[in-house]
């Protein structure tokens, strides 16, 4: 991570084209995130599992943002205890 930036983990819900960018919805705990880029080349998709294929889908518009997206990461699948 940069100087600046937070970081949030949950699960990722919805990319939405505006006209202005895009916004990435994120459930977070019983929070849901709202983080915005530009454009969508200008955020960085992580991936540290094997399982994932295809490419991320477009939504529908949501409301305001609740800040900047630059990355969104793919962790491993936690096995449960």
């Amino acid at each position: 991570m940069k100087e600046g930036e937070t970081r949030a983990e949950g699960t990722l819900e919805e990319v939405a084209c505006r006209p202005d960018g895009i916004v990435i919805r994120v459930k977070s705990g019983e929070r849901m995130l709202r983080v915005s880029a530009k454009r969508l080349d200008d955020v960085e998709f992580i991936t540290h599992r094997d399982d994932l294929r295809g490419s991320v889908a477009r939504g529908p518009r949501p409301p305001p943002t609740d800040g900047e997206a630059v990355a969104v990461e793919f962790l491993s699948k936690r096995t449960a205890h």
